[in-house]
């Protein structure tokens, strides 16, 4: 299920408990963040779980019955010389401010470790380590004068 989907589903709970977005920001919620939460857009699982509080809505989270454990698979790759290198770091609950600034931290000490011998670039995620949410992507790369940059786009993030 998408979060667009799961956005939808919370949405139509809301209207059938005959509650408006009026009731929720009467809670404490502003009207951005119902829209946000309703549309899919940015949402955050904060906000989102207080959403389905303040609705009635029970979420509850099950184990994924397989045997690839994606996160643990995130989590375990921890080889610099891997393109697509993996970095659990901050908790969902901390304010998104705070994990830019621990991406910012953890890329500059990155450029310490990087070998850039077998490929001028490197992709490096960055996820919340208490729940699997992408933070950022950080690209890395040398330049021709052995100049080593970093960019972080956080476009991407799930947060």
């Amino acid at each position: 299920m998408t979060i667009e989907e799961l956005s939808k589903q919370v949405r139509k709970i809301r209207e059938e408990k005959g509650l408006t977005q009026y009731n929720i920001w009467k809670q404490g919620m502003n009207f951005g963040t119902v829209n946000a939460i309703e549309s899919g857009k940015n949402v955050n699982l904060k906000n989102f779980l207080k959403y389905c509080e303040i609705v009635g809505i029970d979420v509850t989270l099950e184990e994924k019955k397989q045997t690839d454990n994606t996160f643990n698979k995130y989590k375990n790759k921890r080889n610099m010389n891997n393109s697509n290198q993996q970095i659990c770091i901050g908790k969902t609950t901390d304010s998104f401010e705070v994990l830019k600034k621990l991406c910012e931290e953890k890329a500059k000490s990155l450029l310490l470790t990087m070998d850039f011998s077998s490929e001028p670039t490197k992709s490096v995620s960055f996820w919340t380590s208490d729940f699997p949410e992408l933070i950022c992507i950080g690209n890395f790369f040398k330049e021709k004068e052995g100049n080593i940059h970093y960019d972080l786009d956080f476009s991407q993030s799930t947060l």
